[in-house]
């Protein structure tokens, strides 16, 4: 019995370091390749995990490199989270850093650790919305801009009342057939409230559209009737 307990520990014992040995687990990616803790298959680290090095990494490892939803910091500061495919950013993510002295990010879609633009699906979140149909956001550009378009069928509506816009940084602009703010802080938050006739004009109603945008750039929202 003694000896059949002291094999079943000493399976134990092998099977713990073969999942979160250091030595006999191995990352693939150079600058996280010193210290590894976590789980590991045919000898790569595959599973969660921590790695470091010259720089750190936390999440998910497929063969020996990040792969999955994980946390990747430089030893510059630089820091990404978010999606990753064979040791490469690649999908949802967002990648913080200092420029000039100020807090930056860049968020979006990301394709072999290639920054391809904001997915506006995740920069653009409604807080509210009463009497509204639908909206469309678009990014037009970099900079510090947010404008609304008040939609009737396509076409701008000219027919509103009481409209207020309003936001928790920069300066009012109005077009024509658009409002806004320039000179704005992400993230950024605005509240946009107005009365408009329905496609019939048979009745008025008030809208409300209350929102947040997270990643900087000139930003064109759409409401539409």
């Amino acid at each position: 019995m003694r000896t059949f307990t002291g094999i079943v520990l000493c399976c134990l014992i092998l099977s713990s370091l073969t999942s979160y040995g250091q030595s006999d687990c191995k990352v693939l990616k150079a600058e996280i390749s010193l210290i590894y803790k976590g789980e590991c298959k045919n000898g790569l680290a595959h599973g969660k995990g921590e790695a470091s090095g010259r720089d750190n990494y936390s999440g998910d490892f497929r063969k020996g490199l990040p792969h999955g939803k994980g946390i990747y910091t430089w030893e510059s500061g630089e820091e990404y989270e978010g999606d990753w495919k064979k040791g490469m950013r690649h999908g949802n993510g967002i990648y913080s850093y200092i420029s000039n002295g100020r807090d930056s990010a860049q968020q979006g879609l990301w394709t072999n650790d290639v920054f391809k633009g904001v997915n506006e699906s995740i920069a653009v979140k409604v807080v509210m919305k009463r009497n509204l149909t639908r909206y469309t956001s678009m990014r037009r550009g970099d900079g510090n801009q947010v404008l609304v378009k008040i939609l009737m069928g396509g076409a701008p509506n000219s027919d509103i009342e009481d409209l207020m816009f309003l936001s928790d940084s920069g300066s009012e602009i109005r077009y024509s057939y658009s409002t806004g703010y320039d000179n704005v802080e992400f993230p950024f938050w605005g509240k946009v409230t107005y009365s408009t006739w329905n496609k019939l004009k048979t009745m008025r109603y008030d809208v409300v559209f209350e929102f947040e945008i997270s990643q900087p750039g000139l930003w064109e929202i759409s409401l539409h009737h």
